[in-house]
């Protein structure tokens, strides 16, 4: 029952919902280590995914909570450059065209900071 090339947990790790990714990016802040390897773990094969990308940029941008917002920059920040090349054009223009966004809409300098 296996897609070819997919294992069910890359497979379940891409299809992270924006409350799980959210839930998951808060945990890393936490003075907890095991709670934040064990969100570490659970991210892993996520991040590994181009999209994503777009889930990060989701919690950039609309995340309440402005630690997960900058932690979501600064993974971005780390994962983008990896991904590049396997963004096609119009993913490229939309990641420039977010991070533009959020430098100049971001109330947190915490925040804005982690973007560059």
């Amino acid at each position: 029952n296996r897609r070819k090339g997919i294992s069910p947990v890359a497979r379940m790790a891409v299809n992270l919902t924006p409350d799980v990714l959210s839930s998951l990016l808060s945990q890393l802040l936490l003075p907890d280590t095991n709670t934040v390897k064990a969100a570490e773990n659970q991210l892993k094969a996520y991040l590994k995914n181009p999209l994503c990308i777009a889930g990060l940029l989701q919690q950039l941008a609309k995340n309440p909570n402005p630690g997960v917002r900058q932690i979501a920059a600064v993974v971005l920040r780390k994962r983008v450059s990896g991904h590049w090349k396997r963004l096609d054009a119009a993913a490229r223009t939309v990641v420039k065209q977010s991070l533009l966004h959020a430098l100049q809409t971001e109330g947190e300098r915490a925040v804005r900071k982690s973007v560059v």
